[in-house]
């Protein structure tokens, strides 16, 4: 666990805390009082970073490696790859709450606000949002080896 301001190691969280694998990638929560470690093989971990501990691993059913937060920040949505479906993390009580039924091993998440249903403008900016480039409220979307990243 890293302060990114005055980045400096302020914790260490090992197998010894809990961590049941190494994680591929992480998602912050909004309010920036958890991360979301997505472990390859063991589901989602959890980090309290209040208290800068491991909380819990989410069975999200399968294997995954990206997420990304829903257009009201509330909700993660997780990519099952080897389950064809979506999970749906409920912040709030660090729950699946839903499952979409998805195509064959579904890799990339990517949020609701890139990829807008609208005029030529919003395709425009969605475009530069894909190519990595935060343009109004778009959020970047970083597409590398084959897989999508939002930040």
């Amino acid at each position: 666990v890293s302060d990114p301001e005055n980045p400096e190691e302020i914790a260490k969280i090992t197998r010894d805390d809990g961590l049941p694998g190494a994680p591929i990638t992480s998602e912050v929560a909004p309010d920036n009082t958890a991360a979301y470690l997505l472990i390859p093989g063991e589901g989602v971990g959890v980090i309290d970073l209040e208290a800068n501990a491991y909380e819990t691993t989410i069975d999200v059913g399968g294997s995954a490696i990206s997420a990304a937060w829903g257009p009201s920040r509330e909700k993660l949505y997780v990519p099952v790859q080897d389950a064809n479906q979506v999970a749906v993390i409920d912040h709030a009580s660090r729950d699946v709450v839903a499952t979409v039924e998805t195509g064959q091993a579904p890799t990339g998440a990517v949020a609701g606000t890139v990829r807008p249903e609208g005029d030529a403008v919003e395709s425009i900016r969605a475009s530069l949002a894909s190519l990595g480039i935060a343009f109004g409220d778009m959020e970047a979307t970083y597409c590398m080896d084959d897989h999508c990243y939002c930040g």
